[in-house]
């Protein structure tokens, strides 16, 4: 007897007329073949396997058809009976409703980390938001002066340009996660960038917002520049320190380290916070996942999109823990 496994076959064409898995799907109904070679599709994975004879029944789920589920047979002598298929039946509509359950659990993630996007995107939009339109209203004060200075209409351009570019770059975050959700990859823009300087910009960009943390930089190097996208690399550093905060709610001090080893640059975020418990740690780049020691208190961490474009710059992440004591994020890009 051997099952067939959907891992073996997938991206199998089986013919609707003559494979018991086909005729199952389109009847719906059990299928019960104890001839194979006859009556069966020899050019199936069951029929170039050599099997002698199969029963394939439906998985169905409230009328939806999700697959079929097979046993099959390599000895003449094994012939299935009516009742192996009723067998069979029961225990795929065992497999349907855990394949529905799962579907749903993957769906009610994605709808969360949907909405806890959209609920931070929206959030942080606020603050350039309020600046553009304080600025627009300074600038037209200023212009509507008989004597209006320049330098004042610069400075005002100039923030007013920071603004927009900020309202930016959280659209652009917005369609990356869109596109990484839908396993597309992101169009990388690589240029000349220093990591020293990404990581010193960043620490000095959350130290307002983190006022019990310290953060401290430490930088093996003068300069460490690699051919990398400068956005998306800002982008995973923030998400690494913007959880390094999150995840050590007492404070504490937050090391942020660059350097180069051979022909790598090496970049990492540790804390002092809760850590991650140890059965937790395979799960953490997984999408959707919540530590058991903080669900319901934290909000998602965003590290399987992270991980993606890390990878994508041919690089890795990886992280070390211990639960109550802190935890290391390490991301690893080649130079070259």
């Amino acid at each position: 007897m051997r099952s067939f496994l959907p891992s073996e076959n997938i991206g199998a064409l089986l013919n609707l007329e003559r494979s018991a898995s086909g005729r199952a799907a389109v009847r719906r109904a059990p299928v019960v073949v104890n001839d194979y070679p006859r009556q069966g599709d020899p050019n199936s994975p069951a029929g170039r396997l050599g099997i002698r004879a199969g029963v394939a029944v439906p998985l169905l789920h409230e009328g939806r058809l999700l697959g079929t589920l097979s046993v099959s047979s390599f000895h003449d002598r094994r012939l299935f009976q009516p009742e192996d298929a009723t067998t069979l039946e029961n225990l795929a509509g065992i497999g349907a409703s855990a394949l529905v359950g799962i579907e749903r659990r993957q769906l009610e993630g994605a709808l969360t980390l949907r909405n806890e996007v959209l609920a931070e995107v929206s959030h942080d939009l606020r603050t350039p938001i309020t600046a553009a339109l304080v600025q627009l209203e300074l600038l037209r004060r200023e212009a509507d002066r008989p004597e209006a200075r320049a330098e004042r209409l610069t400075e005002g351009l100039a923030r007013l340009e920071a603004s927009v570019g900020k309202m930016a770059s959280l659209v652009d975050q917005l369609q990356d996660v869109a596109r990484l959700e839908a396993g597309q990859p992101l169009q990388l823009h690589r240029a000349p960038v220093d990591l020293v300087c990404l990581v010193t910009d960043a620490a000095q960009a959350h130290e307002p917002s983190a006022p019990r943390h310290t953060l401290r930089v430490h930088a093996g190097a003068p300069e460490i520049v690699g051919q990398w996208d400068a956005a998306r690399l800002g982008r995973v550093l923030d998400n690494l320190i913007s959880n390094a905060v999150k995840y050590s709610p007492s404070g504490g001090e937050v090391s942020i380290m660059a350097r180069l080893e051979t022909d790598w640059a090496v970049l990492s975020v540790g804390d002092q916070g809760v850590g991650i418990p140890a059965t937790d740690l395979p799960k953490v780049f997984e999408r959707f996942y919540r530590g058991r020691n903080v669900a319901g208190r934290v909000r998602g961490s965003g590290l399987a999109g992270a991980r993606q474009i890390v990878e994508q710059h041919g690089g890795t992440l990886s992280v070390e823990s211990v639960e109550g004591e802190g935890s290391t994020f390490t991301v690893r890009l080649p130079v070259g």
